[in-house]
C-alpha cells in the first residue's frame, strides 16, 4: 500500500479513530527508532503530552479549528 493511500484510508475514520491512530502511530517510534538523540531524551515523552493535552482541549470544544491555508496565512502575517 502506498503513503498516499494509507493516508486516504485514514482520513476516512472517524476523528477520534484518527486521533487514536495517530497516538498508536508516535508510541511505535518510542519502540522502533533506530535514532534515539542522547541530548533529547523526552522528545517523544513531550509529544505525547502535548497531543494529549490539545486532545482534552478539543473535547472540551475549547479549540478553534480552521482550514491549513487560513491557519498558514496567520502564521506568516506573525513572521512565524
Amino acid at each position: 500500500m502506498t503513503r498516499e493511500a494509507l493516508l486516504a484510508e485514514v482520513m476516512r475514520l472517524a476523528p477520534e479513530e484518527r486521533r487514536a491512530f495517530a497516538l498508536e502511530v508516535l508510541g511505535s517510534s518510542d519502540r522502533t527508532s533506530a535514532f534515539v538523540d542522547p541530548m533529547l531524551p523526552d522528545v517523544e515523552a513531550s509529544h505525547r503530552s502535548e497531543l494529549e493535552r490539545r486532545l482534552q482541549l478539543s473535547d472540551a470544544g475549547q479549540l478553534r479549528y480552521g482550514p491549513w491555508e487560513a491557519v498558514k496565512a496567520r502564521l506568516l502575517a506573525r513572521g512565524a
